[in-house]
C-alpha cells in the first residue's frame, strides 16, 4: 500500500475533528435543545455550524478517496485519532480544558494503533463475504447497538455518553465497510 490512504484517512480525521469542534462552538451559546425542532433551524442559520458541516462533508470526501485505495482494516483504525485531533482543536476554538488523562488517553489511542500496525496483519483478508456473512454480522451489529442503546440511555451521564459513543462508532464502521465497495 501507498502512502496516500493513510495521508487521506489523517486528512479526513482533520476534518472530523474540525466539524465536531465547530458544532459542539455552534451550540455553546445557548440557545439549542434537542427537544425544541426550532433548534435545528437555528443552527442552519449559524456559520459556524455550517462551516462545519462543510468540514464534516470534506471528511467524509476524503475518507471515501482512502477507501477507494486503501483497505477497510488499514484505513477505519487510523479514523480513531480524530479524538487526539479533537484536543487542540477544543482548546483552541471552544476554550476546552485538556487533562493529562485526556493526555494520556491519547498516547494510548497512538499506542494502540502501532501496536496493531505492527503486530496485527490488517492488509490480510478478502475482499468480498457472501451474503449470508453479511446478514450474519448486521444482525449482531443490529442488536448490540439497541442494547448498549438502551443500558446507555438508562444509566448516569457519563455511562449514557460512553454508550452511545460506541454506538456511533460501530455503526461508523458498518458505514465505512458499506461504503468501500460504493466507491
Amino acid at each position: 500500500m501507498t502512502a496516500a490512504p493513510a495521508i487521506l484517512a489523517i486528512l479526513a480525521t482533520i476534518c472530523f475533528a474540525l466539524a465536531a469542534t465547530l458544532w459542539q462552538r455552534a451550540t455553546m451559546g445557548g440557545g439549542v435543545s434537542a427537544g425544541d425542532p426550532r433548534s435545528f433551524l437555528r443552527l442552519l442559520r449559524n456559520p459556524v455550524w455550517l462551516l462545519g458541516l462543510v468540514a464534516q462533508g470534506l471528511g467524509v470526501a476524503f475518507q471515501a478517496a482512502a477507501l477507494d485505495r486503501g483497505r477497510v482494516a488499514i484505513i477505519q483504525p487510523l479514523l480513531v485519532i480524530t479524538i487526539i485531533w479533537a484536543l487542540p482543536l477544543g482548546y483552541l476554538l471552544t476554550g476546552q480544558k485538556v487533562t493529562w488523562a485526556q493526555v494520556g488517553g491519547a498516547l494510548l489511542i497512538v499506542a494502540g494503533l502501532v501496536l496493531f500496525g505492527g503486530f496485527g496483519d490488517p492488509a490480510s483478508g478478502v475482499d468480498d463475504a457472501p451474503t449470508s456473512d453479511w446478514v450474519v454480522a448486521i444482525a449482531i451489529i443490529v442488536v448490540v447497538c439497541a442494547v448498549l442503546g438502551v443500558v446507555a440511555n438508562r444509566a448516569s451521564p457519563t455511562i449514557k455518553a460512553g454508550g452511545l459513543g460506541a454506538v456511533a462508532g460501530i455503526l461508523f464502521g458498518l458505514a465505512a465497510v458499506l461504503m468501500k465497495p460504493v466507491v
